[in-house]
């Protein structure tokens, strides 16, 4: 179902990339006055990523799966933003 969620989900996990990159580079460069706006706007894009992925990789390998997914894009972002905090 992987193949499935990339296609329908393209857009989404594209955003999300762009978003998280723009943070990054925000973030880097300590460019104080752009950090909240594209903080919410990496927020915004991957709730939306979540959104379209969750219920293909639900409907397709089930609720334990769909929840273990869930975990990971948790424990991700948390290992991807707690560290840039600390650099701010």
């Amino acid at each position: 179902y992987e193949p499935v969620a990339m296609q329908e989900c393209r857009r989404e996990i594209n955003e999300s990339l762009v978003a998280s990159n723009r943070f990054s580079t925000t973030v880097m460069r300590k460019e104080q006055h752009n950090l909240r706006n594209h903080f919410e706007a990496l927020c915004k894009r991957l709730g939306a990523m979540i959104e379209c992925v969750e219920p293909v990789t639900r409907g397709g390998c089930g609720d334990k799966a769909a929840v273990m997914m869930l975990r990971f894009i948790t424990v991700g972002f948390s290992r991807f933003i707690v560290p840039w905090l600390f650099k701010i």
